[in-house]
């Protein structure tokens, strides 16, 4: 160790990158330490937090965070009974292999809901998100469970730095803020899982005053092309579906309403037709129950954007689902 150091001191350039190591070190440290994740990162920790605290729902809700925002657990709870109880832990941003990791930590734990209902936004089944899940959502052995599923091998590798390093994990958020976007400073605001809360800020967000036009808004090419299923999202999409059957956890499957110029667009490039025959698949493998095959049309002024619902549309969603529950499921899968 005292040659190492006196090496150090003799040569100018280790000890001008000693001195670069151990800024990075304290900057890194200090961002960890005290500066604000994003609102994320908050979400995937406060819904995981609840979840660990709470004892398993009769009914859980999952999916991202059209699910997360637009199906609200009271809703539901009316058509199902006083004495059901309904979580939503459905987390932004997230697919299958998050649906999968989530449940099997809550079966883990000893807790088991008695019914999931997955609304998934279809045309997220086609990106992955490892920076998401190899990022940080997953625990170690997650991640070796990741890199065993042969899948997107390299980009899980690609992402692992960004568990360790802030200034990688939000690179792009911290060079729109030196250039004085100081919008960029949403994206880490506190998130709301409290449904209460939710829906006073969905009130705020609804207002003609913040509210996009999304009748006016473009479709971007993720909405134009026709139905695909990443592999990873396909692997984890099945494993997720067998640890729910196979501890006798009733699936139902929703699918979110759409704007009517997507719903032609999708016509057009036969997206429906694929989507409804991987879950005619996926009904016929596993037992999921469908509660639609195909999205149903919400006129554009129910969207605050190309996709996410206004808080009436989103009430109005919440209702028809718990109905169609309150129709559909039998004793043993949502007690009545």
């Amino acid at each position: 160790m005292t040659k190492l150091l006196q090496t150090i001191r003799s040569d100018a350039s280790l000890v001008a990158m000693t001195w670069m190591a151990l800024a990075v070190l304290v900057i890194e440290t200090t961002l960890a330490l005290l500066a604000p994740e994003s609102t994320l990162v908050q979400e995937y920790r406060q819904v995981l937090e609840r979840a660990a605290k709470e004892p398993a729902p009769d009914l859980l809700i999952l999916g991202d965070s059209v699910a997360r925002g637009s199906i609200l657990p009271s809703v539901v709870r009316e058509h199902l009974g006083r004495d059901i109880a309904v979580r939503n832990d459905a987390m932004q941003g997230t697919g299958p292999e998050i649906a999968f990791f989530t449940l099997k930590r809550l079966l883990a734990a000893g807790k088991v809901p008695k019914a999931i209902l997955y609304a998934p936004s279809p045309h997220t089944f086609a990106s992955t998100r490892m920076h998401i899940a190899a990022g940080g959502f997953c625990t170690w052995p997650e991640v070796v469970d990741l890199l065993r599923s042969g899948h997107d091998r390299m980009d899980i590798l690609r992402n692992l730095p960004l568990r360790f390093s802030y200034t990688l994990r939000y690179r792009e958020p911290i060079a729109e803020m030196l250039k004085g976007r100081r919008a960029t400073l949403a994206l880490f605001a506190p998130p709301h899982i409290d449904e209460a809360e939710w829906v006073a800020f969905s009130e705020r967000r609804s207002s003609p005053r913040v509210a996009e036009d999304p009748g006016r808004a473009t479709l971007t090419p993720k909405f134009l092309t026709g139905f695909s299923v990443a592999p990873v999202n396909a692997h984890y999409l099945d494993r997720f579906l067998e640890l729910a059957s196979g501890r006798g956890i009733r699936v139902f499957w929703a699918v979110p309403p759409i704007l009517q110029r997507l719903d032609d667009a999708r016509s057009a490039s036969g997206f429906h037709d694929d989507y409804a025959r991987m879950l005619d698949d996926l009904a016929g493998t596993y037992g999921v129950v469908l509660l639609q095959r195909r999205a149903p049309v919400y006129p554009d002024a129910s969207f605050y954007d190309l996709n996410h619902l206004d808080l009436p549309a989103s009430r109005r969603l919440s209702a028809d689902l718990g109905e169609h529950l309150g129709r559909m499921a039998s004793p043993a899968a949502v007690p009545r």
